[in-house]
């Protein structure tokens, strides 16, 4: 990407956030963007996937306190109106005299890495010494599925796109470290490293724990009391059937072992469902019940001396 594209683009509208939008603000919407043009809800739609793109290479400068705060200030001297345009004989604006003497690798240097400074803008090049690239940092949303099984995942880079690939299992918030990839090093050295950091989109039924899917399945009391079969979803789309064991508690847990090799375990939870209305004739039943019941659960917070 380059600095006139970095500079002109307003990563605030991008995300549908105002300037003085708080970080929480910010990774909502991002997230809510995320999951509305993410590629695998978007088959076939380039205009979508260009959509989040967009909406990603936003996150990766407002969505980081250190790049927003320096998006901001660049921003801010060069004015909302600001547009680079060659000067006589074809030749670009030094950008030194434009900023009243401030050096521009001061102002961006941090953005794209800091190492070396940001070349193309007049300042005078250090040739006493090689100088290794600076580090560029980004983010990439992910599918949950994707999360869970790896993927091939395209992020822009300083000079176009780039591929990198993404272990299975990966977590939201991890940083994958593309070496070389970040801005070019100066008189020898080497380039600089880049570092995607992994958002990954939560599923609307799912979570993980380890290796293993996990998924809460409400049962109500009579089914947790007296056992029973249930169908629960699995991430492919299918179903299997459980066996509820009579006396199962609240919270209790069962593993569903993955159906083919290197297929996770699904662990499922059991919630179980009180019911906020009872008709007239249930509440009698259940009243009836009550009296029946000879279970004190709260016995044993009266068992032996307590501690002073």
């Amino acid at each position: 990407m380059s600095t006139k594209d970095w500079l002109e683009k307003d990563y605030y509208q991008i995300l549908g956030v105002s300037k003085q939008a708080s970080d929480d603000e910010i990774k909502k919407s991002f997230r809510k963007l995320a999951q509305q043009y993410h590629p695998d809800a978007n088959k076939d739609n380039p205009a979508a996937e260009e959509k989040f793109k967009n909406i990603s290479e936003a996150y990766g400068v407002i969505g980081n306190q250190k790049n927003r705060k320096e998006y901001d200030e660049a921003r801010s001297l060069f004015g909302s109106g600001y547009r680079f345009t060659a000067g006589p004989g074809g030749r670009g604006p030094d950008m030194n005299d434009i900023l009243g003497g401030h050096n521009i690798s001061d102002l961006l240097g941090g953005l794209f890495g800091g190492g070396g400074g940001f070349s193309g803008f007049g300042q005078q090049a250090d040739f006493r010494r090689p100088r290794r690239g600076g580090d560029v940092e980004t983010r990439a949303a992910i599918s949950f599925t994707d999360a869970l099984h790896g993927m091939t995942l395209t992020v822009p880079g300083l000079s176009g796109n780039v591929q990198t690939r993404v272990p299975a299992g990966v977590k939201d918030g991890q940083r994958i470290k593309l070496k070389g990839k970040g801005q070019p090093g100066a008189d020898g050295g080497p380039d600089g490293d880049m570092f995607v950091t992994i958002s990954v989109t939560p599923h609307r039924l799912f979570g993980r724990k380890g290796k293993s899917i996990t998924l809460s399945v409400p049962v109500t009391f009579a089914e947790a009391a007296l056992g029973t079969e249930i169908e629960v979803p699995t991430l492919g789309g299918g179903k299997v059937r459980l066996r509820i064991p009579a006396g199962t508690g609240n919270g209790q847990t069962f593993r569903v072992r993955g159906r083919n090799e290197g297929d996770p375990d699904l662990l499922v939870s059991v919630a179980i469902e009180v019911p906020k209305k009872l008709s007239d004739e249930a509440r009698q039943q259940l009243a009836e019940y009550a009296k029946l019941e000879s279970l004190d659960p709260r016995a044993k917070l009266f068992d032996g001396p307590g501690d002073d």
